[in-house]
C-alpha cells in the first residue's frame, strides 16, 4: 500500500503541475482579451462626449471582468460602439491627423494576430473557432477575431474549472490514503499492546495456579484451583479473539471503502488522461488542412535541428506561401479560400517523403523540413511540388481557380538555431515573391 500511496502522490504532483499551466494559459488569454478590449476603447475615445462616458465606464469593467460571460458581455457592448463608428472620418482638431476609425481596428487586429501566433498555445486554441467561424457572423475580422478569443476563453475555463474538481478529488482521496496508513500503524501498535496484555494476563493466572498448586492441602483443593484458572485463562483468550475478530471486520470494511476510492479515482484519471491526450492530439494538427499544426511543428523542428547537428547529417527548410491567396479570398470568398488552403496542404502532404515533415504556420504560409537532405535535393523536391501545384486543377463550387505557390528554401549551418534556419528562407520567399511569384529560391 505504501508503493501505492507513493504512486498516487504522483500522480497528484503531475496534476498540480498540469493544473498550473492551464491556469497559466488561461491568465492569459483573459490578460489578451482585457487588452484587445481595451485597445478598441482607446481608439473610440474623442468621437463624442456621450460615446466618451461610456467608454469610461466600459473601461473599469474591463479590469474587473473575470468570467467569460462577463467578458463576452463587454466584448457586445465594445463592438457595438465601434460598429457605430467603424467607417466614420473624424474631422482634426487643431494639431490632430484625421482618423478613420476602420483603420485603426484593422490595425488592433493585426497586432493581436501577431500576438497570437507568437504564443503557440493560444493560437492553437483559437485557430479552429476561427477557421469555423462563418463569414456573415461579424462586420469585419476583428469581431470574428474577438468572438473565437471569447469562445476558446470559455473552453479553457471549463478546463481548469474540471482540473479544478478533479485536483479536490484527488485530494480527499490521498487524505484517506494517508489515514488508512495512520490507522494502520496505530492497529499495529494496538495489535502489538493486546498481545502483550494477553501473554501478561495468562502468565498471571499460571503464576497464580502454582502458588495454589504449592498451597493445596487436598486433591479436591487442587482440581478446584486447576479449574478456576483454565477457566480465567479460556474466558481471556476468547475475549481477545471476540475483539480480534470486531478489528478484522472493521479492517475489511475500510479496506472495501478504499478500494472502491481508488478503483473510481483511477478510472477518473485515465478518463482525463485520455481527454488531455485528445487535446494535445488536437493542438499537433491543424483542423483546417489536416497537417501539422504550428505547435507540432515548432516541436518537431527544435528536434530535427538538434538531429541534425549532432549526425551531421543536412536538414533543409522550406516556407511556402500562396501567392495572391488575398485577392482568392476577395474574388470567391473565404470559404474557397479556405478549400485551396486544404487542397494545396494535400499536395504538400502527398507528394512529399514519409520522413519530410509539412506544416500550415500560419494564414497562407506553409512549411516542408527535409531531413537528411542537401539544398540541391531539396530545391529539386521544392520544384516539382511547385509545378504539381501549379498544375493542378483546384475547383471549388465547380469554378477552378488558378493557384500558384512561392517557395524560399534554405540549409542549416553550423552553430545555426530556428531563428537564423527561418530567416534565409523567408528571405528567399520574397526574392521569389520580386521575382514573379510561383517559383522556388534557395538561400
Amino acid at each position: 500500500m505504501d508503493t501505492e500511496a507513493e504512486r498516487w502522490k504522483a500522480e497528484y504532483r503531475s496534476l498540480l503541475e498540469e493544473q498550473d499551466l492551464q491556469t497559466q494559459q488561461w491568465a492569459a488569454m483573459r490578460s489578451l482579451l482585457q487588452d484587445m478590449l481595451r485597445a478598441v476603447l482607446n481608439a473610440c475615445v474623442g468621437w463624442s462626449d456621450e460615446i466618451d462616458e461610456e467608454i469610461e465606464v466600459l473601461r473599469i469593467q474591463v479590469e474587473r471582468a473575470d468570467t467569460p460571460e462577463q467578458l463576452e458581455s463587454l466584448q457586445k457592448a465594445v463592438g457595438r460602439i465601434s460598429a457605430a463608428l467603424r467607417g466614420q472620418r473624424r474631422e482634426p482638431q487643431a494639431g490632430e491627423q484625421p482618423r478613420d476609425l476602420s483603420v485603426a481596428l484593422d490595425d488592433i487586429q493585426q497586432r493581436f494576430l501577431e500576438q497570437l501566433a507568437a504564443e503557440p498555445l493560444l493560437s492553437a486554441c483559437v485557430a479552429d473557432t476561427l477557421d469555423k467561424a462563418p463569414e456573415a457572423s461579424a462586420a469585419d475580422g476583428l469581431d470574428i477575431l474577438a468572438d473565437a478569443l471569447i469562445a476558446a476563453f470559455r473552453e479553457l475555463s471549463a478546463q481548469k474549472a474540471e482540473a479544478e474538481r478533479f485536483v479536490s478529488e484527488v485530494t480527499v482521496t490521498l487524505a484517506s490514503l494517508e489515514r488508512w496508513a495512520a490507522d494502520g500503524a496505530s492497529r499495529v501498535d494496538a495489535q502489538r499492546l493486546a498481545n502483550h496484555g494477553l501473554q501478561a494476563d495468562v502468565d498471571r493466572e499460571v503464576s497464580t495456579l502454582q502458588t495454589q498448586v504449592e498451597g493445596a492441602s487436598s486433591l479436591d483443593d487442587l482440581k478446584q484451583h486447576m479449574r478456576d484458572r483454565l477457566a480465567a485463562i479460556a474466558t481471556r483468550i476468547q475475549s481477545f479473539r471476540d475483539q480480534e475478530d470486531e478489528k478484522l471486520v472493521e479492517v475489511e470494511r475500510e479496506n472495501a471503502a478504499l478500494s472502491s476510492e481508488l478503483v473510481a479515482l483511477q478510472a477518473r484519471t485515465e478518463k482525463l488522461n485520455e481527454q488531455l491526450h485528445e487535446q494535445e492530439q488536437l493542438l499537433l494538427l491543424d483542423s483546417l488542412t489536416q497537417v501539422h499544426s504550428r505547435f507540432a511543428y515548432e516541436r518537431r523542428l527544435d528536434e530535427e535541428i538538434a538531429v541534425s547537428l549532432r549526425s551531421g547529417k543536412p536538414l533543409c527548410y522550406a516556407l511556402w506561401d500562396i501567392d495572391y491567396f488575398k485577392r482568392i479570398n476577395d474574388e470567391h470568398g473565404h470559404q474557397a479560400g479556405d478549400a485551396v488552403l486544404a487542397q494545396v496542404a494535400s499536395y504538400l502532404s502527398r507528394y512529399t517523403r514519409s520522413n519530410d515533415f509539412v506544416a500550415r504556420i500560419g494564414g497562407e504560409e506553409f512549411v516542408v523540413l527535409f531531413p537528411d537532405t542537401t539544398i540541391d535535393d531539396a530545391t529539386m523536391i521544392a520544384e516539382k511540388l511547385r509545378a504539381l501545384i501549379a498544375a493542378a486543377e483546384i475547383t471549388v463550387d465547380g469554378v477552378e481557380i488558378p493557384v500558384t505557390i512561392s517557395c524560399g528554401i534554405s540549409a542549416l549551418k553550423a552553430r545555426d538555431g530556428a531563428e537564423q534556419l527561418y530567416r534565409r528562407a523567408d528571405e528567399a520567399l520574397y526574392a521569389a515573391k520580386d521575382a514573379g511569384r510561383n517559383r522556388c529560391i534557395a538561400a
